[in-house]
């Protein structure tokens, strides 16, 4: 069960926090300390966007699609279209960066260790197809 935002009041000097239901925060508690987990608020647009806080949030699905957008849209973001879990050694994946070169990260299934084949590190295939068809033999660092 997800949080309502909370808001800040100020009551005899003291400040204490409410959510926007109306529960308070003892309620909430003690509904959190039942089901095992610690209790937080609603992260806002500003803080989703930003993707700097170090702050423990709920989301919702919509502030998770307001973060990919807004955090999604700069050179280094790889919309994934490939995925290959088959080989025995590594996990596969790979897209398109922001700038439309092709990309291809590569996940040691033991070491946990990632490496990527780009574009630019493997000349002779102009595209992602044809490197994605040859991705067990492609130049990674």
């Amino acid at each position: 069960m997800a949080s309502p935002a909370t808001r800040r009041e100020f009551v005899d000097g003291r400040s204490s926090q409410k959510n926007l239901g109306g529960a308070s925060r003892e309620e909430e508690g003690g509904l959190a300390r039942r089901i095992g987990v610690g209790f937080s608020t609603l992260v806002s647009q500003v803080d989703a966007e930003a993707g700097t806080s170090q702050v423990i949030y709920e989301w919702t699905p919509e502030r998770v699609a307001q973060a990919i957008v807004a955090l999604g849209s700069g050179a280094s973001f790889l919309n994934i279209t490939e995925f290959d879990d088959t080989d025995a050694s590594y996990y596969f994946y790979g897209g398109l960066d922001g700038g439309s070169s092709w990309q291809i990260n590569r996940y040691d299934k033991t070491t946990f260790v990632k490496t990527s084949a780009r574009e630019s590190g493997n000349p002779s295939y102009m595209s992602l197809a044809a490197a994605w068809t040859d991705r067990l033999t492609l130049t990674y660092s």
